[in-house]
């Protein structure tokens, strides 16, 4: 049985046949792109049929950059992404206390202390006013420090006596060795690593099947999944949803640095898998992120002697990226600094050789570059997978720490001028996902509520957004050949959209809406499909 759609302006991203009106999918496949009229002829007894309406369809979005299990994890807690003080935090701790079971952890996630007025600090003083006796962990808005109680730190066994974890530290009193409750960068680690002994989990697949259809909601077929705090039950749970059809949509995971050796030992490579589950790579992580003032750079913070955290040496970086690349393994870098990132494309650029671009290296975040470090990425054959959304909320601190270094800040047109590969993701759950608020800001380079683009020339179009979301993905995860255009023998993943995006005034691009998400031909979500 064949499924026939009609009636739609489609755009195929394809050269060869940019526009068509229907689509025909069998097995999971396009065997059909062409006129409507043409369609309908092929149409046999028993075969669907869905009216376009004449709406827009785009191929299936893909979020290059998600942290997908604890994404799904994260919509369950006490989101503190807009808490503008202390007191504001203490004040929803303390109401959504009332939510968690006697004794059980809450968990928060967002905080921002660059929200807060000057001087306020993360102390565990202020979540044991309201919260004295159940451990509480929040999460920082960049995911790179968390914000413990009293009862927190003596369960997870965080003391006067604790040391500082290579890459991370333990925040103390001023001229003592008591802990304030703040930790940064790998010191996080000790409650992750505390949480998964522990057992301290919900009903993940519950979980991670609700978080889908949100996914669908946002037009997304597919994300590059980074790894999660305790990665091994996560590489776990989406392999066997998928291996049960459960989880429908495709997954390009990542696998943490320290299991490099166990990935090797198992011989697992990059593009090992199937169309829903398959081996990126490896993520290794270069430095830490501007919101905490870890991102490591060339030149110190404003007004500042700190150049941030150098959380792999350049010579650390070379050597795995080279052991990654023998394995037949790519590298996926954290690089928010500039530093980091002359680092990582150094690295890339001396593994190069080893496999000869048939690898798809990328450093992920990209927030901040040297101009002569540009052109690195095309002769490193390297892509840079960013966050557009990240440029807009992170507006306002990256003026006040890096100054006037803004000029090559998330510099997406330089890029795709210099010839590199863009892919675009959202960090969920740093930034909500939802493609379709990327594509907005990586065209405007504005919050809705601002007037000014912030460096309006690094602005780019909108066929180079979608491109980012659409192509660039399934080149990364080698699949060009099967995804990324709506093309006859293309997998049958696409989106309705409420208005065309290429034609809608710019100023219209934040209306606009999925009103169908389509993966493998199943119309998986549908706000608006007629059959």
């Amino acid at each position: 049985m064949k499924t026939v759609f009609v009636n739609g302006n489609v755009y195929t991203l394809d050269r060869r046949l940019p526009k068509v009106q229907a689509l025909i999918v069998e097995g999971g496949k396009i065997i059909f792109a062409g006129k409507s009229g043409d369609a309908k002829k092929l149409k046999r007894r028993g075969d669907e049929i869905f009216d376009l309406r004449g709406y827009t369809v785009i191929p299936g979005l893909v979020d290059c950059h998600v942290h997908l299990v604890y994404w799904a994890e994260t919509r369950t807690r006490l989101n503190l992404d807009d808490a503008r003080s202390v007191s504001e935090v203490q004040k929803r701790v303390g109401a959504f206390k009332r939510r968690i079971p006697k004794g059980e952890w809450l968990f928060g996630r967002g905080f921002d202390k660059n929200l807060w007025p000057e001087g306020e600090k993360a102390d565990k003083k202020i979540l044991d006013a309201v919260c004295p006796d159940a451990p509480v962990a929040l999460t920082s808005k960049d995911e790179h420090c968390l914000w413990l109680n009293s009862v927190a730190l003596t369960e997870v066994g965080i003391d006067s006596n604790a040391t500082d974890p290579s890459g991370g530290k333990i925040v103390r009193y001023d001229g003592s060795q008591e802990p304030t409750g703040y930790l940064v960068e790998t010191a996080c680690r000790l409650v992750y690593e505390h949480l998964e002994r522990a057992g301290k989990k919900p009903d993940m697949e519950k979980t991670v099947l609700s978080a889908q259809k949100e996914a669908w909601k946002n037009g997304v077929t597919g994300v590059h999944a980074l790894p999660d705090p305790g990665f091994e039950k996560s590489f776990a749970l989406l392999e066997r949803l998928t291996r049960d059809e459960k989880l429908r949509l495709r997954v390009l995971m990542y696998i943490p640095e320290k299991r490099l050796d166990w990935a090797i030992e198992l011989g697992l490579q990059s593009g090992f898998g199937n169309d829903f589950f398959k081996i990126g790579g490896v993520k290794i992580f270069a430095d830490g992120t501007l919101g905490s003032q870890t991102a490591l750079l060339f030149e110190p913070y404003e007004d500042s002697l700190n150049t941030g955290v150098e959380v792999a040496s350049q010579q650390h970086l070379e050597k795995q990226v080279k052991k990654a690349a023998e394995a037949g393994l790519a590298c996926a870098i954290h690089c928010i600094g500039d530093k980091s990132a002359f680092y990582a494309l150094d690295a890339f650029g001396k593994a190069l050789p080893i496999h000869d671009g048939k690898l798809r290296q990328r450093i992920e975040h990209v927030q901040l570059l040297r101009a002569q470090d540009l052109p690195k990425f095309k002769k490193y054959r390297v892509a840079a997978s960013m966050q557009p959304v990240h440029a807009t909320s992170d507006r306002k601190i990256a003026e006040k720490y890096w100054g006037a270094r803004c000029r090559n800040a998330y510099p997406w047109r330089s890029l795709l001028k210099s010839g590199a590969m863009l892919a675009f993701g959202s960090d969920a759950p740093i930034e909500p996902l939802d493609p379709l608020a990327g594509i907005y800001a990586a065209v405007w380079r504005k919050a809705l509520n601002e007037k000014e683009s912030w460096y309006p020339e690094e602005r780019i179009s909108v066929a180079d957004a979608i491109r980012a979301y659409t192509v660039a993905p399934a080149f990364l995860s080698g699949d060009q050949k099967r995804r990324g255009t709506l093309a006859a023998g293309k997998l049958a993943d696409f989106v309705l959209l409420s208005d065309d995006p290429f034609r809608t005034a710019p100023k219209k691009l934040s209306a606009l809406e999925v009103l169908a998400t389509v993966v493998g031909g199943e119309v998986v979500y549908a706000h608006h499909l007629a059959g």
